[in-house]
């Protein structure tokens, strides 16, 4: 089957978040650790550099 780059990752973003839900979930019930979610924090001056690359930077192509 021809897949795109952008559902494979959708799909594998969204089997991510289930695994992690069932395990949060399960956790409470089968005395499993609960799973650490590392914490990402982005500066101001990265964020609109991001805006300006999707929005007007690279012809209006998000391309990073």
């Amino acid at each position: 089957a021809e897949y795109h780059f952008l559902t494979l990752a959708c799909y594998a973003a969204m089997i991510t978040m289930l695994i992690f839900f069932i395990w949060t979930n399960a956790s409470a019930f089968l005395n499993l650790p609960v799973p650490r979610i590392p914490e990402t924090i982005l500066s101001e001056r990265t964020a609109k550099q991001a805006t300006w690359a999707c929005t007007g930077g690279s012809r209006g192509s998000c391309t990073g």
